[in-house]
């Protein structure tokens, strides 16, 4: 298969005379749901690297589809740090994507890199933005998350914590990266590169505010209700006026009714037996678990800051 990926490359090229060899042959995480690998392509012109998504369950595929769509469109607007998209195609009833690759070290607890990140998201925000959205709104889908998130968890006052921070003003829709954590920004001799674009869409409020707080040391409730590093952050590309904790908080309410919608459909499979009727647990599966008791936390903590009086920001 490898092989015939690169010669589907070398074609796109028009490289005559080429050859290939796999760098890393396979980097992916324990039951992600694809095989990644770094390819490189040489002929006469030159050498090239790339880097391969193939989809190993063929009911995920969309997000490949999804993710060659968001680079195809980041790339027509000339967004800095984005791979470029070399071709999406099929092996076997396989899907495959092909983009540049992008050489640099993760921005794990990288707080020099933070400049960078703004400065990115920044232009991002600024040349997707689709429009605005009512708060209201986003009060409504809040209180529609919480009501099914309240059948396993008591979230307390955590509508009257969104009600704290309620913006005056409509938040932006734009482009969001949908997953911008550490191990996606990647920190390069000229700056940053951004990957992984399969949950990317037109979102609101900015939901990258959210998924990048560990990068700001901020994942934390104590630190996250007494930091101003936050509206620092975020001063750039929200309204004047606008609280980022109203986001922070209405992302966290999504995420965790997501998961547990997640986790509900997969609880049938989350239990397995091997071939000596053995119990054991789907890894991938049991994974999503933690990050609903993360979000549940941290709102839990939020709200009973909120209902002592001791919440400051």
């Amino acid at each position: 298969m490898i092989r015939d990926i690169a010669f589907r490359i070398a074609e796109k090229m028009d490289l005559k005379e080429w050859n290939y060899n796999t760098i890393i042959s396979n980097f992916s995480l324990f039951g992600e749901p694809t095989h990644k690998f770094i390819l490189r392509v040489g002929s006469s012109k030159g050498s090239w690297e790339f880097f391969v998504k193939v989809c190993k369950d063929p009911t995920l595929s969309k997000y490949l589809v999804n993710e060659a769509k968001a680079l195809e469109y980041l790339n027509g607007l000339g967004i800095e740090g984005v791979p470029s998209l070399i071709l999406r195609d099929s092996y076997y009833g396989k899907e495959f994507l092909v983009e540049s690759f992008i050489r640099g070290r993760k921005a794990k607890h990288r707080y020099d890199a933070i400049d960078l990140v703004r400065h990115w998201l920044l232009n991002l925000y600024s040349k997707t933005q689709n429009g605005f959205i009512s708060c209201d709104i986003l009060m409504g889908k809040a209180a529609e998350y919480v009501n099914y998130l309240s059948k396993w968890f008591d979230l307390g006052d955590v509508i009257s914590l969104m009600e704290k921070y309620l913006p005056s003003e409509p938040l932006p829709s734009v482009f969001t990266h949908g997953d911008f954590w550490f191990d996606n920004i990647l920190v390069t001799n000229t700056g940053i590169g951004v990957v992984d674009y399969s949950h990317s869409a037109h979102n609101e409020p900015p939901l990258d505010i959210f998924t990048a707080l560990p990068l700001l040391g901020l994942e934390h409730p104590e630190t996250l209700a007494s930091t101003k590093r936050l509206r620092d952050f975020t001063a750039d590309f929200l309204p004047s006026g606008v609280d980022p904790h109203f986001v922070i908080i209405y992302n966290m309410i999504r995420r965790a009714a997501q998961l547990l919608h997640m986790t509900e459909d997969l609880y049938d499979n989350l239990l397995l037996f091997d071939n000596n009727n053995l119990l054991v647990l789907d890894g991938r599966k049991l994974a999503v678990l933690a990050p609903v008791h993360l979000q549940i936390v941290s709102l839990k903590t939020l709200s009973l800051r909120h209902r002592t009086g001791r919440t400051r920001v």
